[in-house]
């Protein structure tokens, strides 16, 4: 499971259920939290420079590794990072 910032833990665990790179997992399978930076939309479109339509659209088309968090899309750092060096 990931962590995520500014979320409680208890409410994935009581849910059992974790969504994100389109698909629902039970958080018993995915073992022990892992550390992991994530961004808003806001904040890596700000970073590309492209509108947050833009990145939506790259996360739905699978170009950016994200989790979904309630109706929001968490994207990770490492992914953005990928999609920037050359």
């Amino acid at each position: 499971m990931y962590f995520l910032p500014n979320c409680h833990w208890k409410s994935i665990t009581e849910v059992g259920i974790l969504y994100g790179m389109g698909m629902a997992q039970q958080v018993s399978e995915l073992g022990p939290p892992v550390h992991a930076e994530l961004l808003s939309v806001s904040e890596v479109s700000a970073i590309f420079r492209v509108s947050k339509m833009t990145i939506y659209r790259m996360v739905h088309a699978g170009e950016l590794e994200h989790v979904r968090v309630g109706k929001t899309y968490r994207i990770f750092a490492d992914s953005v990072r990928g999609r920037l060096t050359f």
